[in-house]
């Protein structure tokens, strides 16, 4: 993802380093160039709507995640597991 307009030169080059047998889904402002062309690129453009909404170019997007505890196993769940039977075979 890049907030970048990319040039049909710079696809080329994405492509060739992709490779034949590997894919990549490319998200940018703009590009130039028809978004079919090159088979292990997947082309969206990032509509200006999002693009204003966003926060671009930090370094640093830490979140602030916190440890849940571990919930408790649900008791009613437990007693109504269905219970595999296994086949024998005769």
């Amino acid at each position: 993802m890049t907030t970048q307009n990319l040039s049909h030169q710079q696809l080329e080059e994405l492509s060739e380093k992709v490779g034949g047998d590997r894919s990549l889904l490319v998200c940018c402002a703009a590009f130039r160039g028809k978004a079919d062309q090159f088979v292990n690129l997947t082309l969206k453009k990032i509509p200006k709507m999002v693009l204003s909404r966003c926060e671009w170019a930090h370094d640093d997007y830490s979140l602030n995640v916190a440890n849940l505890p571990m919930a408790q196993p649900d008791q009613d769940f437990e007693q109504n597991k269905p219970v595999k039977s296994i086949k024998k075979n005769s």
